[in-house]
């Protein structure tokens, strides 16, 4: 006896680039947090190779953030990765910033 197809109501489906954004958050977050551990492990002395860990944290972040807003400005998607990875690299992108208020005072 032959299964029948269930029925497909809707065409959407999870694109790719809010994955990517999705894995680019997490990324520089990972990157930054352990950056933040290692200075703290050196007495507070931050190596050159961490302040280029902040900088490539943030093209990351910023590559996050515009593949998620581009995701999310498309339609027929399903947006939840789009939504955490707007999130989450805007969340990366302000502490960011605060860091490197920080660091100029």
């Amino acid at each position: 006896m032959k299964r029948r197809q269930p029925y497909k109501f809707t065409i959407k489906r999870v694109s790719p680039w809010s994955v990517m954004s999705t894995i680019l958050g997490v990324v520089s977050m990972v990157s930054m947090i352990l950056a933040i551990i290692f200075t703290f492990q050196n007495q507070g002395v931050a190596k050159v190779g961490y302040g280029m860990t902040s900088v490539f944290a943030l093209i990351f972040t910023l590559a996050g953030m515009v593949l998620g807003i581009k995701t999310r400005l498309e339609k027929d998607m399903y947006y939840i990765f789009a939504n955490i990875g707007i999130i989450l690299n805007g969340c990366m992108l302000a502490f960011l910033i605060y860091v490197l208020v920080l660091g100029i005072r």
